[in-house]
Order: structure tokens, then sequence, then C-alpha cells
């Protein structure tokens, strides 16, 4: 029985920490926002990648979203 009961305590605090309660209080029309504002800064952010010469030429925006769990806007990034 205490075999078990690690691997099975272990489990169940990792399904714990991966679902999330937190809901949006957001409304459509917010998100809708919030995801147009973060494809407008998609120019921004490769300007600003550019501008480094380490980064410069290495990497591709493939897509940028908002995130409402991070609150954020987020992006993929293709090495080039």
């Amino acid at each position: 029985m205490r075999k078990f009961l690690l691997p099975l305590l272990l489990l169940s605090v990792v399904i714990a920490g991966c679902t999330s309660t937190t809901k949006s209080t957001m409304t459509t029309d917010q998100l809708f926002q919030k995801k147009q504002e973060c494809a407008n800064l998609r120019d921004k952010i490769e300007e600003q990648i550019n501008k480094n010469p380490d980064y410069s030429g290495c990497f591709n925006i493939k897509e940028i979203f908002y995130s409402p769990l991070r609150n954020s806007c987020l992006y993929i990034a293709d090495s080039v």
C-alpha cells in the first residue's frame, strides 16, 4: 500500500498544479481589443529583436497572441 501512496500523492500534486480556477472577467469586446493591440505590436517586437546584433536576422515571429492567463502579449518565433 505504501508503494502506491507516494506516486499517487505526487500525481495529485501535479494535476492540482495544472488546473486553473482563475476565470477571465473580460468581455468579448475587451478580449478582441487586447488581441488587436498584440497584433499591432508585431512590428515593434521585430524592430527590437533586429536592434540587437546577436539576434538580428536570426528570428522570425511566427505568431503573436494575447494570453488572458498572463494578461500579456506573447509570441512564438522561429529561428532562421
